[in-house]
């Protein structure tokens, strides 16, 4: 995995795939700053090591985009077009945005990844 996981081996309770997750969170879209989670999911019930945090991912409608890392600005622009046209808003000033990482990605060039923007349907 291309992600630094310098940690990782410290999480027991680990979800059994072995995915990984850039999570922006905390947006600001005047200023475009944000936090950055690099992450992987465990068990919401089990304890954590010191110094490490837990971001819950809310069950609510994404656009899922497959994309490479090269690919991944075009995968915005796509992901922007298609909210507006097709009725919807993204709302991940309020919900965290994330990519994902499947377990065999090593090539950042060439393996795929996805991107999720949280949205809603526009009244």
């Amino acid at each position: 995995m291309w992600l630094s996981l310098k940690r990782c081996d410290e999480i027991s309770e680990l979800i059994k795939d072995a995915k990984s997750y850039g999570i922006s969170y905390e947006k600001d879209k005047s200023t475009k700053e944000f936090s950055y989670l690099v992450a992987h999911e465990i068990d919401p019930y089990k304890d954590i090591p010191e110094g490490m945090i837990t971001l819950h991912i809310p069950k609510i409608t994404y656009i899922i985009v497959k994309c490479t890392l090269p690919s991944l600005s075009d995968a915005w622009t796509y992901t922007s077009t298609w909210i507006s046209k097709n009725g919807y808003k993204d709302i991940s000033k309020n919900f965290p945005e994330f990519e994902v990482y499947p377990e065999d990605h090593e090539n950042e060039q060439t393996d795929t990844m996805y991107i999720y923007v949280p949205i809603i349907k526009n009244n």
